[in-house]
């Protein structure tokens, strides 16, 4: 989970990590949340999940909460992380990407969007890698500010 992992040590960790580029992130927690053992894919599962996340109960709130992490580095007036996000078009986490997004331009995050043609796979990745490294920061610390609430 390359974007979902990016995403959460970047938030978890802010004095550390001064930006974060995430592709095609699995920002499942609602997937997770809703799962039971009735499926026919194993990645759907909540036996794949609780293996993923450990106890699906414990999860909202957690330190595997990307939506919760991005919340109290607010609240608590710590640094936050500049964000590149992308994700292709034909990929089926693409509406939970958009939504991550929303929530952390609300937050007061500086985040950059792209999207393009492509599914969840390398020739996507291949395209918008490139994109992610030129959009990183050259100076060491580039980080925001905390946004004023």
């Amino acid at each position: 989970m390359g974007g979902y992992g990016a995403i959460v040590n970047a938030l978890q960790a802010p004095d550390t990590f001064s930006a974060v580029c995430a592709l095609s992130s699995a920002l499942i927690i609602e997937s997770a949340l809703k799962a039971t053992e009735d499926t026919d894919f194993i990645i759907t599962s909540k036996n794949y999940y609780e293996l993923v996340f450990g106890d699906i109960n414990n999860l909202v709130g957690s330190d595997k909460d990307y939506y919760a992490l991005a919340v109290s580095l607010v609240n608590h007036g710590e640094p936050i992380p500049n964000v590149y996000m992308a994700c292709g078009t034909e990929d089926d986490l693409i509406t939970e990407n958009y939504r991550y997004c929303d929530k952390l331009i609300s937050l007061g995050y500086n985040v950059k969007w792209e999207e393009g043609h492509g599914g969840h796979d390398w020739i996507f990745w291949d395209t918008y890698i490139e994109k992610a490294l030129n959009w990183l920061p050259v100076k060491k610390d580039n980080r925001m500010p905390p946004p004023k609430l």
